[in-house]
């Protein structure tokens, strides 16, 4: 679990690298103004309850049902991802897609977009 809220399962090939990324991908964007704001806005505590999946799956899904959001994503993905070195981008658009589908299902506003900015925002694992 990513300490702010999103659950993550690795039932396929634990990378911690790729769990490192996230969780700092994350934090960065929590804190960041326009996310921070968009989140108290529209968001709460119990809602929505997101869970990104990792498995050897071959397509990825995206459900909500109530507020749970279930993101089932192939293990493959983060491979390629960690390869093609864009963790970070990776991440950031995982988290997006979540409330993007968040927001259309609610109606309401998409969360603000994911910018390089924000990317070399994210704090390095080594101080």
């Amino acid at each position: 679990m990513i300490d702010t809220g999103i659950s993550v399962a690795w039932l396929a090939d634990f990378d911690s690298q790729a769990q490192s990324v996230m969780d700092r991908v994350w934090k960065s964007l929590r804190v960041d103004p326009e996310w921070k704001t968009w989140l108290s806005e529209y968001t709460t505590d119990d809602e929505p309850d997101p869970m990104i999946q990792f498995d050897d799956r071959t397509k990825p899904r995206l459900m909500l049902r109530g507020a749970a959001l279930s993101y089932f994503v192939p293990i493959g993905y983060v491979t390629a991802a960690r390869e093609a070195r864009n963790l970070k981008s990776f991440a950031a658009d995982l988290f997006r897609d979540i409330y993007v589908k968040w927001a259309e299902k609610r109606g309401l506003p998409e969360p603000p977009a994911v910018t390089d900015e924000h990317l070399e925002a994210v704090a390095s694992r080594f101080p």
